[in-house]
């Protein structure tokens, strides 16, 4: 039961992500195009180098706004949403698993280069170009993966508990009255 409770906020954290990618990607493809913006950076590079905004602000949006009300009874029950909601405590297991993936972390390197990468800056220090076929060594794409599967859930698990807190405190109305 406990285990279920934290689970299942940890697995919406990082939808919003998968979702602003793809909206990013449509942006420099459809929409740009139409009101004549030019951009010379690619949409992944342009991803990379708005990595933080673009995982925090929508983990923060959909939490604030507790999309789950909206959700059908059976599935609001299973996520505990409510007063006593255990979405504040999303942050819990993505910060387990960053934990321990910096933990278990060995810098890269090898015999002819030596590396003395700290796990903060691996993980933290957000990649800005995106590695592609015409350019595979622009960055570490080991890296890129381990930035969008470990640091991105962690900040937007951090981004959607304290988006729940602002709500359940009423955040926006004492801000704004």
């Amino acid at each position: 039961m406990l285990l279920r409770s934290f689970c299942i906020p940890s697995l919406f954290t990082p939808a919003p992500l998968m979702f602003l990618s793809g909206l990013v990607f449509h942006w420099f493809r459809w929409v740009a195009p139409i009101f004549s913006v030019s951009t010379s950076v690619s949409p992944p590079d342009w991803y990379l180098q708005h990595f933080g905004l673009m995982t925090v602000l929508p983990a923060l949006l959909i939490s604030y706004v507790n999309i789950a009300r909206f959700l059908p009874d059976a599935q609001r029950t299973l996520m505990h949403e409510g007063r006593h909601s255990i979405a504040t405590w999303a942050w819990v297991l993505s910060t387990l698993v960053l934990a321990y993936r910096m933990l278990e972390f060995r810098a890269p390197g090898s015999v002819l280069r030596a590396s003395s990468m700290t796990a903060l800056k691996y993980f933290f220090d957000i990649q800005t170009v995106a590695p592609t076929f015409q350019n595979p060594l622009a960055s570490d794409p080991i890296r890129v993966w381990a930035q969008f599967s470990f640091t991105a859930p962690f900040y937007a698990g951090v981004a959607y508990s304290l988006g729940t807190l602002g709500s359940k405190h009423q955040l926006l109305t004492k801000l704004f009255t």
